[in-house]
């Protein structure tokens, strides 16, 4: 004689409206770069560079080796500062002011008091030249 069995079934979810996406416009923006240009030496790695990044919304920066990403990422916490030949012009702005600006004491962008302890930002480059931690931003 064969036991009666009952297959246990996982109850069914049954889903739900969910708020539409906030816009970019609704957002608050974290980091603005405004005619963003960095060179080394006379060779321009990044030109004329114009992004928002805003808060909670991911933002990816993708391209070929050697177009710039690391170069860019390393601009918005004064990284490039440590390079002798890099030249930075043009605005980056975190949560409007210009970093780059008079009076700002590039320690506190970098580090453990500084932009990079509160990131979420991180490069995904194989180059060494992004130090570990080094393109960290959080939101």
């Amino acid at each position: 004689m064969e036991a009666d069995t009952m297959n246990v079934v996982a109850p069914i979810e049954i889903a739900q409206p969910r708020e539409a996406p906030r816009s970019a416009s609704d957002r608050e923006i974290v980091f603005e770069t405004r005619g963003l240009t960095v060179s080394y030496g006379k060779a321009p790695a990044v030109s004329d560079v114009d992004l928002s990044i805003y808060r909670n919304l991911v933002t990816a920066i993708i391209g070929p080796s050697g177009c710039g990403k690391s170069t860019f990422l390393r601009s918005l916490n004064r990284m490039n500062d440590l390079v002798p030949s890099a030249k930075v012009e043009g605005e980056v702005l975190y949560h409007g002011q210009n970093i780059y600006g008079d009076g700002v004491d590039p320690s506190r962008c970098a580090g453990e008091s500084g932009w990079s302890s509160r990131s979420r930002i991180r490069s995904r480059s194989r180059s060494t030249t992004t130090s570990p931690g080094a393109c960290e931003f959080l939101g």
